[in-house]
C-alpha cells in the first residue's frame, strides 16, 4: 500500500536567483520560503531540539532537518532557517547588487582611536579576513521581551544588514537594514531592507507591538552569525541586552546604532582569542556606557594603578 499523505503541505521552493539579482529581492524570497513552512499554532515545544549554545555546524544540521521535515515552525527555527539561507547569499549577488563588504564590517575597529581604512585602500586590497566572514551581508539575532494582561511574551528576529544594489542618495548610502522571521502576527516578522540604522529597525517592531497592545521591557541583541557552516565555537543570542521600560527611546536608538557599528570588531576579538574583549562590561552590556567610555576608564584606572606602585617603589627606596 502507497503511504499516507503528508499531514502538513509542502515548502515552497525558492527561485534559483541569477546573477543579477539584488539583495532585496533575494530577502523577499526567502521570506516567502520560511512563510511557507506556516506558523506551529498547536502550543506544544517545537518538533526540533534546537541548542543555543552550540556553534553553526548545530545550527545547519538542524536546518536540514527542519527542510526535510517540512513540519509548521516558530520564530526560533524561522531564524535559524534564516541563517542557513543567507551563508551563500554573496555567490547569488551581482557586485552592484550586494556582493560586495558592508562599510559596517569594515570601519569598526574595536578600538575606536583606530582609524578605519580608507574605501580607497579596502577596495584595492578586497575582502579582508574580518569581512569575508560575513560576505556582504551582516546578520544578527534580535529578541523581545513584552508584557500584555500581565503576561510575558519572547520573541526573536533575524535582523539583516546589505546592500540594496540601489545607488546612493546625496543623504545617504545604499546599506540598508531589514528583518526575517515568523510570527502569528505579520507586522512581527518580516521587514523590507528599507531602513537606514538599526535603531529604526528596532523601532518598528516596537510601533507593531504597541499596536497590538503590548510593552516592549527588554531588547537583546547578539553577535554576528558566522559564514562558517563547521563553526562549533558558542554563539552569543543575547550580548547587548538593553532595559527599554528605563531610557528614554532617543537614548535606546544611539545605544542600538553604536552597537551595530562595534558588533563586528567584537566579534573579530571573540573569533581570535575565543573569549568577549574586556571592555565588554557589565554597564557596556546593559547600555549604561559606551564602549568608548568604558575604555577610557579602564585607562584612568591602570594610570591610577601604575602611579600607586610608582609611590609604593619611591617609599621602599626612601626607607631603604
Amino acid at each position: 500500500p502507497s503511504p499516507p499523505p503528508h499531514p502538513y503541505p509542502t515548502p515552497t521552493q525558492i527561485t534559483r536567483p541569477d546573477r543579477l539579482t539584488t539583495y532585496p529581492t533575494l530577502h523577499r524570497q526567502i521570506q516567502r520560503y520560511i512563510t511557507s513552512f506556516q506558523y506551529n499554532h498547536t502550543g506544544l515545544p517545537p518538533f526540533f531540539k534546537m541548542r543555543k549554545d552550540r556553534g553553526m555546524k548545530h545550527v545547519v544540521n538542524i536546518c536540514k532537518q527542519i527542510i526535510k521535515e517540512g513540519l509548521p515552525i516558530q520564530c526560533v527555527e524561522a531564524v535559524f532557517l534564516g541563517v542557513y539561507l543567507t551563508m551563500n547569499s554573496l555567490k547569488f549577488l551581482s557586485k552592484a547588487g550586494g556582493g560586495v563588504v558592508p562599510p559596517a564590517a569594515v570601519a569598526i575597529p574595536v578600538d575606536d582611536d583606530d582609524p578605519p581604512p580608507s574605501p580607497k585602500a579596502t577596495a584595492l586590497s578586497g575582502l579582508s579576513s574580518g569581512c569575508r566572514r560575513y560576505a556582504g551581508v551582516l546578520r544578527l539575532p534580535i529578541s523581545f521581551k513584552t508584557s500584555c494582561n500581565g503576561n510575558i511574551y519572547r520573541h526573536i528576529v533575524l535582523a539583516i544588514y546589505a546592500h540594496t544594489g540601489l545607488p546612493p542618495s546625496t543623504t545617504d548610502s545604499a546599506w540598508r537594514w531589514g528583518a526575517l522571521g515568523i510570527s502569528r502576527r505579520k507586522t512581527l516578522m518580516f521587514k523590507e531592507m528599507k531602513y537606514s540604522t538599526l535603531g529604526k529597525l528596532i523601532k518598528t517592531f516596537k510601533d507593531s507591538y504597541e499596536a497590538s497592545w503590548h510593552a516592549v521591557i527588554k531588547v537583546n541583541i547578539g553577535l554576528p552569525f558566522s559564514y562558517d557552516s563547521e563553526d562549533v565555537s558558542r554563539l552569543y543570542w543575547k550580548l547587548k541586552k538593553v532595559n527599554i521600560e528605563d531610557k528614554e527611546w532617543k537614548d535606546c536608538e544611539e545605544i542600538f546604532d553604536s552597537y551595530s557599528r562595534e558588533c563586528v570588531g567584537v566579534y573579530d576579538y571573540f573569533a581570535y582569542n575565543g573569549k568577549l574583549p574586556e571592555m565588554c562590561t557589565e554597564e557596556w552590556i546593559r547600555g549604561d556606557k559606551t564602549m568608548k567610555d568604558v575604555r577610557n576608564q579602564q585607562r584612568k584606572s591602570q594610570i591610577v594603578i601604575v602611579k600607586q606602585a610608582k609611590g609604593k617603589a619611591k617609599s621602599k627606596k626612601k626607607k631603604a
